[in-house]
Protein backbone atom coordinates (compact mmCIF):
# COMPACT_ATOMS: atom_id res chain seq x y z
CA UNK A 1 0.00 0.00 0.00
CA UNK A 2 1.26 3.48 -0.84
CA UNK A 3 1.51 5.88 2.06
CA UNK A 4 0.53 9.34 0.81
CA UNK A 5 2.41 12.33 2.16
CA UNK A 6 1.64 15.97 1.34
CA UNK A 7 4.37 18.58 1.09
CA UNK A 8 4.29 22.14 -0.20
CA UNK A 9 7.77 21.72 -1.71
CA UNK A 10 6.96 18.83 -4.06
CA UNK A 11 6.44 19.82 -7.70
CA UNK A 12 7.26 16.59 -9.56
CA UNK A 13 7.36 12.84 -9.09
CA UNK A 14 9.66 10.45 -10.96
CA UNK A 15 8.40 6.92 -11.57
CA UNK A 16 10.31 3.87 -12.78
CA UNK A 17 8.42 0.89 -14.22
CA UNK A 18 10.79 -2.08 -14.37
CA UNK A 19 10.01 -4.99 -16.71
CA UNK A 20 12.11 -7.91 -15.40
CA UNK A 21 12.99 -10.88 -17.66
CA UNK A 22 13.96 -14.49 -17.09
CA UNK A 23 17.22 -13.79 -18.89
CA UNK A 24 18.89 -11.02 -16.91
CA UNK A 25 21.01 -10.09 -19.93
CA UNK A 26 17.91 -9.11 -21.94
CA UNK A 27 17.22 -5.36 -22.09
CA UNK A 28 14.55 -5.17 -24.82
CA UNK A 29 10.96 -6.29 -25.32
CA UNK A 30 8.32 -6.39 -28.04
CA UNK A 31 7.60 -2.78 -29.05
CA UNK A 32 3.83 -3.28 -29.42
CA UNK A 33 3.56 -4.79 -25.93
CA UNK A 34 5.76 -2.13 -24.34
CA UNK A 35 4.04 0.79 -26.09
CA UNK A 36 0.58 -0.47 -25.13
CA UNK A 37 1.59 -0.94 -21.48
CA UNK A 38 3.06 2.54 -21.38
CA UNK A 39 -0.05 4.04 -23.02
CA UNK A 40 -2.42 2.36 -20.52
CA UNK A 41 -0.40 3.57 -17.53
CA UNK A 42 -0.03 7.16 -18.80
CA UNK A 43 -3.77 7.28 -19.54
CA UNK A 44 -4.38 6.14 -15.96
CA UNK A 45 -2.17 8.96 -14.63
CA UNK A 46 -4.15 11.44 -16.74
CA UNK A 47 -7.28 10.47 -14.78
CA UNK A 48 -5.89 12.68 -12.03
CA UNK A 49 -6.66 15.73 -14.19
CA UNK A 50 -10.39 15.55 -13.51
CA UNK A 51 -9.67 16.22 -9.83
CA UNK A 52 -7.15 19.04 -10.40
CA UNK A 53 -7.42 22.67 -11.53
CA UNK A 54 -4.11 22.47 -13.43
CA UNK A 55 -3.47 19.44 -15.70
CA UNK A 56 -0.42 17.26 -15.09
CA UNK A 57 2.56 17.46 -17.43
CA UNK A 58 3.81 13.92 -18.09
CA UNK A 59 7.26 13.37 -19.59
CA UNK A 60 8.92 10.14 -20.70
CA UNK A 61 12.71 10.26 -20.35
CA UNK A 62 15.54 8.00 -21.54
CA UNK A 63 15.04 4.36 -20.60
CA UNK A 64 17.54 2.34 -18.57
CA UNK A 65 18.73 -1.25 -18.87
CA UNK A 66 18.55 -3.84 -16.10
CA UNK A 67 15.67 -5.63 -17.68
CA UNK A 68 13.86 -2.65 -19.22
CA UNK A 69 13.15 0.40 -17.07
CA UNK A 70 10.62 2.96 -18.30
CA UNK A 71 11.13 6.35 -16.65
CA UNK A 72 8.19 8.75 -16.34
CA UNK A 73 8.22 12.22 -14.77
CA UNK A 74 5.00 13.90 -13.62
CA UNK A 75 5.13 17.67 -13.16
CA UNK A 76 2.39 19.59 -11.34
CA UNK A 77 1.71 23.03 -9.87
CA UNK A 78 -0.48 22.19 -6.87
CA UNK A 79 1.19 20.06 -4.18
CA UNK A 80 -2.12 18.29 -3.47
CA UNK A 81 -1.59 16.54 -6.83
CA UNK A 82 0.89 14.21 -5.13
CA UNK A 83 -1.99 12.70 -3.11
CA UNK A 84 -4.08 12.11 -6.23
CA UNK A 85 -1.16 10.61 -8.18
CA UNK A 86 -0.05 8.23 -5.46
CA UNK A 87 -3.63 7.09 -4.82
CA UNK A 88 -4.03 6.30 -8.53
CA UNK A 89 -0.75 4.36 -8.58
CA UNK A 90 -1.81 2.44 -5.48
CA UNK A 91 -5.10 1.42 -7.13
CA UNK A 92 -3.44 0.61 -10.46
CA UNK A 93 -0.94 -1.79 -8.86
CA UNK A 94 -3.19 -3.14 -6.11
CA UNK A 95 -3.06 -6.93 -5.80
CA UNK A 96 -6.56 -7.50 -7.09
CA UNK A 97 -9.87 -5.85 -7.91
CA UNK A 98 -11.27 -4.88 -4.56
CA UNK A 99 -14.88 -4.93 -3.54
CA UNK A 100 -16.48 -1.60 -2.81
CA UNK A 101 -15.50 -0.22 0.55
CA UNK A 102 -18.16 -0.36 3.27
CA UNK A 103 -19.13 3.27 2.93
CA UNK A 104 -22.40 4.93 3.85
CA UNK A 105 -24.92 5.87 1.17
CA UNK A 106 -24.69 9.49 2.28
CA UNK A 107 -20.91 9.57 1.74
CA UNK A 108 -21.30 7.71 -1.57
CA UNK A 109 -23.66 10.40 -2.84
CA UNK A 110 -21.36 13.17 -1.67
CA UNK A 111 -18.19 11.95 -3.34
CA UNK A 112 -19.74 11.13 -6.71
CA UNK A 113 -19.87 14.84 -7.57
CA UNK A 114 -16.55 15.66 -9.27
CA UNK A 115 -16.77 19.37 -8.42
CA UNK A 116 -17.18 18.63 -4.73
CA UNK A 117 -14.28 16.16 -4.87
CA UNK A 118 -12.07 18.87 -6.39
CA UNK A 119 -13.11 21.34 -3.70
CA UNK A 120 -12.39 18.81 -0.97
CA UNK A 121 -8.98 17.94 -2.46
CA UNK A 122 -7.99 21.60 -2.75
CA UNK A 123 -9.08 22.32 0.81
CA UNK A 124 -7.50 19.13 2.16
CA UNK A 125 -10.76 17.97 3.77
CA UNK A 126 -11.27 14.72 1.84
CA UNK A 127 -10.72 11.62 3.96
CA UNK A 128 -8.43 8.70 3.09
CA UNK A 129 -11.36 6.26 2.90
CA UNK A 130 -13.28 8.56 0.56
CA UNK A 131 -10.39 8.84 -1.86
CA UNK A 132 -9.78 5.07 -1.69
CA UNK A 133 -13.41 4.64 -2.65
CA UNK A 134 -13.02 6.98 -5.63
CA UNK A 135 -9.92 5.29 -7.04
CA UNK A 136 -10.81 1.68 -6.29
CA UNK A 137 -14.22 1.98 -7.97
CA UNK A 138 -13.18 4.06 -10.98
CA UNK A 139 -14.42 2.12 -14.04
CA UNK A 140 -11.89 3.71 -16.38
CA UNK A 141 -8.98 2.91 -14.06
CA UNK A 142 -10.05 -0.73 -13.81
CA UNK A 143 -10.10 -1.08 -17.59
CA UNK A 144 -6.74 0.61 -18.05
CA UNK A 145 -5.21 -1.62 -15.38
CA UNK A 146 -6.70 -4.69 -17.05
CA UNK A 147 -5.38 -3.64 -20.47
CA UNK A 148 -1.88 -3.03 -19.05
CA UNK A 149 -1.54 -6.49 -17.53
CA UNK A 150 -3.35 -8.21 -20.41
CA UNK A 151 -0.72 -6.79 -22.74
CA UNK A 152 2.22 -7.53 -20.40
CA UNK A 153 1.06 -11.15 -20.04
CA UNK A 154 1.66 -11.67 -23.77
CA UNK A 155 5.42 -11.52 -23.09
CA UNK A 156 6.07 -14.84 -21.36
CA UNK A 157 9.76 -13.98 -20.91
CA UNK A 158 8.77 -11.58 -18.12
CA UNK A 159 9.19 -12.64 -14.50
CA UNK A 160 7.63 -9.56 -12.89
CA UNK A 161 6.79 -5.86 -13.19
CA UNK A 162 7.93 -3.38 -10.57
CA UNK A 163 7.17 0.28 -9.93
CA UNK A 164 9.19 2.52 -7.66
CA UNK A 165 10.21 6.14 -7.26
CA UNK A 166 13.46 7.94 -6.46
CA UNK A 167 11.41 10.98 -5.37
CA UNK A 168 11.83 11.44 -1.63
CA UNK A 169 10.28 13.34 1.24
CA UNK A 170 12.36 13.60 4.41
CA UNK A 171 14.95 11.20 2.90
CA UNK A 172 12.34 8.51 2.26
CA UNK A 173 10.69 7.54 -1.05
CA UNK A 174 7.13 8.85 -1.33
CA UNK A 175 6.03 5.23 -1.72
CA UNK A 176 7.68 1.82 -1.39
CA UNK A 177 8.46 -0.34 -4.41
CA UNK A 178 5.57 -2.50 -5.60
CA UNK A 179 6.34 -5.84 -7.29
CA UNK A 180 3.82 -7.87 -9.32
CA UNK A 181 5.01 -11.41 -10.27
CA UNK A 182 4.09 -12.71 -13.73
CA UNK A 183 1.95 -15.49 -12.23
CA UNK A 184 -0.24 -12.81 -10.56
CA UNK A 185 -0.99 -10.82 -13.75
CA UNK A 186 -4.36 -12.59 -14.13
CA UNK A 187 -5.49 -11.01 -10.85
CA UNK A 188 -5.40 -7.63 -12.61
CA UNK A 189 -7.27 -8.64 -15.75
CA UNK A 190 -11.04 -8.17 -15.91
CA UNK A 191 -12.93 -11.36 -16.67
CA UNK A 192 -15.42 -11.21 -19.57
CA UNK A 193 -14.92 -7.47 -19.88
CA UNK A 194 -17.29 -6.41 -22.70
CA UNK A 195 -15.87 -3.70 -24.92
CA UNK A 196 -17.40 -0.24 -24.80
CA UNK A 197 -19.76 -1.03 -21.92
CA UNK A 198 -20.20 0.39 -18.44
CA UNK A 199 -19.30 4.02 -19.26
CA UNK A 200 -18.05 6.38 -16.58
CA UNK A 201 -19.93 9.65 -16.03
CA UNK A 202 -18.65 12.97 -14.73
CA UNK A 203 -21.00 15.74 -13.58
CA UNK A 204 -19.80 19.32 -13.27
CA UNK A 205 -22.54 21.50 -11.80
CA UNK A 206 -20.39 24.65 -12.03
CA UNK A 207 -18.91 24.32 -15.49
CA UNK A 208 -17.85 27.44 -17.37
CA UNK A 209 -17.51 26.89 -21.11
CA UNK A 210 -16.16 29.64 -23.36
CA UNK A 211 -18.03 29.43 -26.66
CA UNK A 212 -15.99 29.05 -29.85
CA UNK A 213 -18.71 28.01 -32.31
CA UNK A 214 -22.39 28.08 -31.23
CA UNK A 215 -25.23 26.45 -33.19
CA UNK A 216 -27.77 29.23 -33.75
CA UNK A 217 -30.11 27.63 -36.28
CA UNK A 218 -33.10 25.82 -34.84
CA UNK A 219 -33.37 22.16 -35.84
CA UNK A 220 -29.67 21.79 -36.69
CA UNK A 221 -28.18 19.03 -34.54
CA UNK A 222 -24.52 19.96 -34.99
CA UNK A 223 -22.34 19.94 -31.88
CA UNK A 224 -21.29 23.21 -30.29
CA UNK A 225 -17.59 23.95 -29.86
CA UNK A 226 -16.09 25.51 -26.77
CA UNK A 227 -13.17 25.79 -24.37
CA UNK A 228 -13.42 23.98 -21.02
CA UNK A 229 -10.79 23.45 -18.31
CA UNK A 230 -8.12 24.77 -20.63
CA UNK A 231 -8.93 22.47 -23.58
CA UNK A 232 -11.16 22.66 -26.68
CA UNK A 233 -14.27 20.46 -26.56
CA UNK A 234 -17.37 19.65 -28.60
CA UNK A 235 -20.71 19.26 -26.85
CA UNK A 236 -24.44 19.19 -27.39
CA UNK A 237 -26.95 21.42 -25.62
CA UNK A 238 -30.24 19.94 -24.40
CA UNK A 239 -31.51 22.82 -22.23
CA UNK A 240 -34.63 23.74 -24.25
CA UNK A 241 -35.27 27.00 -22.38
CA UNK A 242 -31.75 28.19 -23.14
CA UNK A 243 -32.03 27.16 -26.80
CA UNK A 244 -35.42 28.89 -27.19
CA UNK A 245 -33.95 32.05 -25.69
CA UNK A 246 -31.09 31.92 -28.20
CA UNK A 247 -33.39 31.32 -31.17
CA UNK A 248 -35.96 33.99 -30.19
CA UNK A 249 -33.68 36.81 -29.06
CA UNK A 250 -30.72 36.29 -31.37
CA UNK A 251 -28.11 36.44 -28.61
CA UNK A 252 -24.75 37.54 -29.96
CA UNK A 253 -21.71 35.35 -29.32
CA UNK A 254 -18.36 37.11 -29.49
CA UNK A 255 -14.84 36.77 -28.12
CA UNK A 256 -15.01 35.84 -24.46
CA UNK A 257 -18.66 34.72 -24.45
CA UNK A 258 -19.21 31.91 -21.95
CA UNK A 259 -22.01 29.90 -20.39
CA UNK A 260 -22.15 28.82 -16.76
CA UNK A 261 -23.89 25.47 -16.83
CA UNK A 262 -24.33 21.90 -15.65
CA UNK A 263 -22.20 19.64 -17.85
CA UNK A 264 -22.36 15.84 -18.06
CA UNK A 265 -19.38 14.02 -19.62
CA UNK A 266 -19.66 10.33 -20.55
CA UNK A 267 -16.37 8.46 -20.97
CA UNK A 268 -16.03 5.11 -22.73
CA UNK A 269 -12.70 3.30 -23.19
CA UNK A 270 -12.23 0.69 -25.92
CA UNK A 271 -10.84 -2.38 -24.19
CA UNK A 272 -8.86 -3.45 -27.26
CA UNK A 273 -7.02 -0.17 -27.84
CA UNK A 274 -7.32 1.82 -24.63
CA UNK A 275 -8.66 4.71 -26.72
CA UNK A 276 -10.92 7.07 -24.80
CA UNK A 277 -14.12 8.50 -26.24
CA UNK A 278 -15.83 11.40 -24.44
CA UNK A 279 -19.27 12.81 -25.22
CA UNK A 280 -20.42 15.95 -23.44
CA UNK A 281 -23.89 17.38 -22.86
CA UNK A 282 -24.96 20.71 -21.37
CA UNK A 283 -28.20 19.87 -19.60
CA UNK A 284 -28.84 23.20 -17.85
CA UNK A 285 -27.57 26.74 -18.45
CA UNK A 286 -27.53 29.09 -15.47
CA UNK A 287 -26.18 32.19 -17.16
CA UNK A 288 -24.55 33.55 -20.30
CA UNK A 289 -21.92 36.28 -20.12
CA UNK A 290 -18.64 37.57 -21.49
CA UNK A 291 -15.32 38.96 -20.34
CA UNK A 292 -16.72 42.50 -20.54
CA UNK A 293 -18.87 41.78 -17.48
CA UNK A 294 -22.08 41.30 -19.48
CA UNK A 295 -24.25 38.70 -17.76
CA UNK A 296 -27.71 37.39 -18.57
CA UNK A 297 -29.46 34.85 -16.35
CA UNK A 298 -31.44 32.25 -18.29
CA UNK A 299 -35.12 32.05 -17.31
CA UNK A 300 -36.57 28.55 -17.13
CA UNK A 301 -40.28 27.78 -17.28
CA UNK A 302 -39.77 25.13 -14.65
CA UNK A 303 -36.98 23.44 -12.78
CA UNK A 304 -36.10 20.94 -15.49
CA UNK A 305 -32.97 19.77 -13.72
CA UNK A 306 -33.51 17.63 -10.67
CA UNK A 307 -30.42 17.95 -8.53
CA UNK A 308 -31.85 16.24 -5.47
CA UNK A 309 -29.39 13.41 -5.98
CA UNK A 310 -26.39 15.75 -6.00
CA UNK A 311 -24.77 15.26 -2.63
CA UNK A 312 -23.07 18.12 -0.83
CA UNK A 313 -19.59 17.23 0.35
CA UNK A 314 -19.85 19.94 2.98
CA UNK A 315 -23.28 19.52 4.66
CA UNK A 316 -24.51 22.08 7.10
Amino acid sequence: MIEVTLTNNLSSIDLQIHFCFKDTDVHAMNADIFNNCQRQFINALKKANKFLDEPLLIEVTARKEGGLIDIIRIIFKHPIASIVITALISSFFSAQFRQKLPITEETKNKIENIVSIKEAINSGTITEDEFKYITSNDTELKKLKSNFFKSAKKDNTLTQVEIETPTEINDKPIFNKITIPYNKFDDFILVDDPEDEDPDTEKDDKARIFIIAPVLVEGVHTYWKGYYRGSPIVFKVTDKDFLNDIYLHGTKFGNGTYIDCKLVSTIVIKSSTGKENITREVIYVEEIGDDKNFKKPIKHKKNNFDDTDQGNLFPD
